[in-house]
């Protein structure tokens, strides 16, 4: 067993696993993109926050609560399955705002089935889609390896752009590599660089 597989036991023992029944029918709905089939889902609490529980499909739900307004009248509200957003930075990563915190839904699966993440490790989406948060799909892994993975599945920002930050096309003729400290070759611009010299001049 390697020293990543041991630490990835020791937390999986951590999860909680704990398990409540569904509070609507079974049954089909869309969730994420993804089909989900109801009677299948397991259902356990968010660790970071009590007031709300993931299930091993990707889903988040509030749970049922009773709050006290400013004046101390009593309500109760019933738990509902939570909407994503989906972050802007290009990533397509889902999130949830629990308590008026963003956290990605695909921390929330790990951490609840699998256990908490080991120091330095990644949440890593096996087939590449970071939409897809059924606990099968996810693992964790490093970050050498979590770069590996979105090049594999053909998700790198730079390796998909057809255009510079400026809009000038990357054609053979306006592209050169350039490679940075780590020993890695990025793609460059060569009208970019030649405005930049025009301006330096």
């Amino acid at each position: 067993m390697s020293l990543l597989d041991g630490r990835i036991q020791s937390a999986a023992g951590c999860a909680t696993n704990t398990t409540r029944p569904l509070t609507h029918p079974s049954g089909t709905s869309r969730a994420g993109g993804l089909a989900v089939n109801a009677t299948h889902e397991e259902w356990r609490p968010v660790a970071r926050d009590r007031g709300y529980e993931v299930s091993n499909l990707g889903r988040v739900r509030s749970v049922d609560r009773i709050k006290v307004d400013s004046i101390g009248r009593r309500g109760r509200y019933r738990g509902r399955i939570l909407t994503p957003q989906i972050a802007k930075d290009g990533s397509g990563r889902p999130f949830i705002r629990l308590s008026g915190v963003a956290t990605r839904v695909h921390t929330l699966v790990a951490e609840a089935f699998i256990g908490p993440r080991p120091e330095g490790m990644f949440v890593c989406h096996n087939n590449g889609d970071p939409a897809d948060n059924r606990v099968e799909n996810l693992r964790y892994d490093s970050p050498r390896e979590n770069s590996r993975d979105i090049l594999r599945h053909g998700r790198h920002y730079e390796a998909n752009a057809t255009h510079c930050l400026r809009g000038h096309e990357f054609t053979p003729e306006n592209t050169y590599a350039r490679r940075r400290p780590n020993g890695n070759a990025h793609r460059r611009c060569r009208e970019c660089r030649r405005i930049l010299r025009r301006k330096a001049a």
